[in-house]
């Protein structure tokens, strides 16, 4: 076949660009399973901590402000954006950081690893969903413009 008469070969599905309201819906879509998953993760590690019998204030505290922080989100505030992407950012860093240390570490726990593992990934996909996602951007300003 001759590829100069027209004729387009395509690999995989083209899609067209979202209409304003599928951008929204998408945006709703990833801010809810943003929120979901660091309140989530946290509501984990509070109940790990409660069963080791290290619960203390500043668990509580953390999932406290995790929540705020997730409700000024989903209305829509720009600081609570930006606050979160590097929230997220720093968290997940840490997280690598302290899996490696258990790695490291000569009395090393499998799930320790694990759970820092899945705290890496789960607070980077965060940040970079809700640093980088156009859908995102465009849900959050018109949460903010109809006041949450």
């Amino acid at each position: 076949m001759n590829l100069g008469d027209g004729f387009r070969p395509t690999i995989g599905r083209v899609s067209r660009p979202l209409n304003r309201e599928q951008r929204l819906a998408r945006g709703r879509l990833l801010v809810g399973i943003a929120i979901a998953a660091m309140l989530g993760f946290s509501v984990l590690i509070v109940s790990m901590t409660m069963r080791a019998g290290t619960f203390g204030i500043t668990q509580a505290v953390r999932l406290s402000l995790t929540g705020l922080l997730a409700y000024m989100l989903w209305q829509g505030r720009p600081w609570a954006l930006k606050l979160t992407v590097v929230l997220a950012s720093i968290t997940a860093v840490l997280f690598v950081s302290m899996a490696v240390q258990q790695v490291v570490d000569a009395e090393r726990s499998a799930v320790a690893v694990v759970l820092m593992g899945a705290g890496a990934v789960v607070y980077g996909v965060v940040a970079a969903i809700l640093g980088t996602s156009k859908s995102v951007t465009a849900f959050l300003e018109r949460q903010r413009r109809m006041g949450g």
